[in-house]
């Protein structure tokens, strides 16, 4: 019982108290999110109205093939190289009445949606 009356004795030694070696003012932080708001990082290509990101079901083979030419710098990404070899096959494999049907096709889905 003696032992409660008795003050506590201090168990931690915190040492020297630490400063950080460089300060920042509320001015060096404005005067760069100023900076960041005027030059806005455009990352990728713009994206219209109509376009809205979708997914496709393809084997891990196809995904591959197509990154692949992704990285050999044939496109800047997988939906530009898609367009691409789309209208390459439409012009030179379709007929063109097949290049037609394909058009309106193509036309009316994309209204739907």
């Amino acid at each position: 019982m003696s032992n409660l009356l008795q003050p506590k004795k201090k168990l931690l030694n915190r040492g020297p108290k630490i400063e950080p070696a460089k300060t920042f003012s509320l001015e060096e932080v404005e005067k760069v999110v100023e900076q960041q708001q005027e030059e806005p990082k455009k990352v990728g290509r713009p994206r219209t109205v109509t376009d809205e990101i979708t997914s496709v079901r393809i084997s891990k083979s196809t995904r591959s093939k197509l990154n692949a030419l992704v990285q050999m710098g044939k496109a800047s990404n997988a939906d530009m190289m898609i367009n691409e070899l789309i209208e390459q096959y439409v012009s030179s494999s379709l007929t063109d009445d097949d290049s037609r049907i394909f058009n309106i096709i193509s036309e009316t889905l994309n209204n739907r949606s």
